[in-house]
């Protein structure tokens, strides 16, 4: 909220707010985010994914900017989908604007869904300190209730054993 100089009463802030887009293409929620999100729009992002799970649906992020999204991309089929099912929960936490660090269990993915790349590495990282190689980018991600998947832009799909719940949102010291 920002004041007028003249008096104590707040004047609303005008200043456009990041959008999430979300839609159904072939019976997956389709989220695509702008590349200017800020954290509370990653946060509201992480709680639509963990919404959208807990009612059985499955989510893709469309990152591909411009292009239609293409659910026969869709990396497993409903069989795959369906056969792990002892994976836990784990905390999905936004730890900043477009940042989302996910807990895989044998190691952290974080994904820079503004910049459209994600990394792994074995201990949670602060992505500010994350060197350019050791980013991979990204198209789309998949989420069901039991794995999360990236679509690389070089094509190759890269997946984990995992369950999204929302986690704390992370504020940065």
């Amino acid at each position: 909220m920002m004041r007028h100089p003249r008096s104590n009463v707040p004047e609303p802030d005008l200043r456009p707010t990041a959008q999430l887009t979300v839609t159904m293409v072939d019976g997956i929620v389709v989220i695509e985010p702008p590349a200017d999100l800020d954290h509370d729009a990653t946060d509201a992002l992480v709680r639509m994914v963990t919404a959208a799970l807990a009612t059985g649906e499955h989510v893709m992020l469309h990152l591909d900017a411009g292009r239609t999204p293409e659910p026969d991309r869709w990396p497993l089929s409903d069989a795959d989908a369906r056969a792990a099912t002892d994976v836990a929960p784990r905390p999905v936490a936004s730890i900043g604007p477009g940042f989302v660090r996910l807990d895989t269990g044998n190691d952290t993915w974080t994904l820079d869904l503004a910049r459209r790349r994600f990394c792994r590495s074995a201990t949670p990282v602060d992505p500010r300190f994350v060197e350019a190689p050791s980013w991979t980018a990204i198209r789309a991600v998949w989420v069901t209730a039991e794995r999360t998947t990236v679509l690389t832009a070089a094509g190759t799909y890269v997946s984990a054993p995992t369950s999204w719940m929302a986690g704390e949102r992370v504020v940065a010291a």
